[in-house]
Protein backbone atom coordinates (compact mmCIF):
# COMPACT_ATOMS: atom_id res chain seq x y z
CA UNK A 1 0.00 0.00 0.00
CA UNK A 2 1.42 3.26 -1.00
CA UNK A 3 1.89 6.31 1.58
CA UNK A 4 -0.83 8.48 0.00
CA UNK A 5 -3.45 4.95 0.36
CA UNK A 6 -1.96 4.26 3.75
CA UNK A 7 -2.80 7.95 5.05
CA UNK A 8 -6.14 8.02 2.97
CA UNK A 9 -6.97 4.70 5.39
CA UNK A 10 -5.77 6.58 8.52
CA UNK A 11 -8.14 9.45 8.12
CA UNK A 12 -10.79 7.67 7.30
CA UNK A 13 -10.41 5.37 10.55
CA UNK A 14 -9.96 8.73 12.80
CA UNK A 15 -6.31 7.18 13.42
CA UNK A 16 -4.77 10.87 12.54
CA UNK A 17 -6.19 14.53 12.79
CA UNK A 18 -6.41 16.92 9.93
CA UNK A 19 -5.91 19.57 12.17
CA UNK A 20 -3.15 20.49 15.14
CA UNK A 21 -4.51 20.70 18.51
CA UNK A 22 -4.60 23.91 20.23
CA UNK A 23 -3.68 22.73 23.69
CA UNK A 24 -1.10 25.05 25.06
CA UNK A 25 1.98 23.40 28.24
CA UNK A 26 0.79 24.33 31.56
CA UNK A 27 3.02 23.68 34.89
CA UNK A 28 -0.19 24.13 36.62
CA UNK A 29 -2.07 21.57 33.81
CA UNK A 30 -3.90 18.88 35.76
CA UNK A 31 -2.63 16.09 33.65
CA UNK A 32 -4.55 12.49 34.30
CA UNK A 33 -2.06 9.64 36.02
CA UNK A 34 -2.55 7.45 33.26
CA UNK A 35 -2.51 8.66 29.59
CA UNK A 36 -5.30 7.17 27.99
CA UNK A 37 -4.76 3.98 25.72
CA UNK A 38 -6.32 5.83 22.88
CA UNK A 39 -3.37 8.59 22.78
CA UNK A 40 -0.69 5.89 23.50
CA UNK A 41 -1.91 4.10 20.39
CA UNK A 42 -1.38 7.33 18.14
CA UNK A 43 1.96 7.79 19.61
CA UNK A 44 2.64 3.90 18.08
CA UNK A 45 0.95 4.60 15.34
CA UNK A 46 3.20 7.76 14.95
CA UNK A 47 6.13 5.99 15.47
CA UNK A 48 5.26 3.46 12.94
CA UNK A 49 5.07 5.96 10.71
CA UNK A 50 8.71 7.48 11.15
CA UNK A 51 10.09 4.01 11.06
CA UNK A 52 8.71 3.37 7.71
CA UNK A 53 8.63 6.83 6.54
CA UNK A 54 11.86 8.92 8.04
CA UNK A 55 11.58 11.54 5.52
CA UNK A 56 7.98 12.43 6.53
CA UNK A 57 8.05 15.77 8.53
CA UNK A 58 4.34 15.56 9.38
CA UNK A 59 5.07 12.26 11.39
CA UNK A 60 7.27 13.88 13.54
CA UNK A 61 4.77 16.86 13.81
CA UNK A 62 1.59 14.50 15.47
CA UNK A 63 4.14 13.17 17.54
CA UNK A 64 5.00 16.74 18.74
CA UNK A 65 2.08 17.65 19.31
CA UNK A 66 1.10 14.37 21.04
CA UNK A 67 4.15 14.88 23.49
CA UNK A 68 2.82 18.18 24.39
CA UNK A 69 -0.37 17.06 25.35
CA UNK A 70 1.56 14.12 27.39
CA UNK A 71 3.04 17.58 29.03
CA UNK A 72 6.62 15.98 27.28
CA UNK A 73 8.17 19.58 26.17
CA UNK A 74 11.76 17.70 25.79
CA UNK A 75 10.30 15.37 22.86
CA UNK A 76 7.95 18.06 21.80
CA UNK A 77 11.09 20.06 20.98
CA UNK A 78 12.84 17.31 19.48
CA UNK A 79 9.92 16.23 17.51
CA UNK A 80 10.11 19.75 16.53
CA UNK A 81 13.13 19.97 15.46
CA UNK A 82 13.19 16.57 13.27
CA UNK A 83 10.80 18.07 10.91
CA UNK A 84 12.20 21.79 10.96
CA UNK A 85 15.02 19.75 9.27
CA UNK A 86 13.39 17.77 6.76
CA UNK A 87 10.79 21.11 5.93
CA UNK A 88 11.67 24.29 7.64
CA UNK A 89 9.15 26.40 5.41
CA UNK A 90 6.55 23.53 6.74
CA UNK A 91 2.93 25.23 7.48
CA UNK A 92 2.87 22.85 10.67
CA UNK A 93 5.71 24.55 12.02
CA UNK A 94 4.44 27.96 12.48
CA UNK A 95 1.75 26.33 14.70
CA UNK A 96 4.04 24.70 16.99
CA UNK A 97 6.49 27.10 17.59
CA UNK A 98 3.67 29.05 18.83
CA UNK A 99 2.73 26.46 21.81
CA UNK A 100 6.55 25.18 22.22
CA UNK A 101 9.89 27.53 23.33
CA UNK A 102 12.90 25.25 23.58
Amino acid sequence: MGLIAFLVTCLATGLITTRYQSKTLSKNQNIPPIWPEEKQKKVLFWEKIVAQYPDYPDAYLQLAWLAMEKNDPQKAIRYRQLAAQLAPNHPGLEKINLKISP
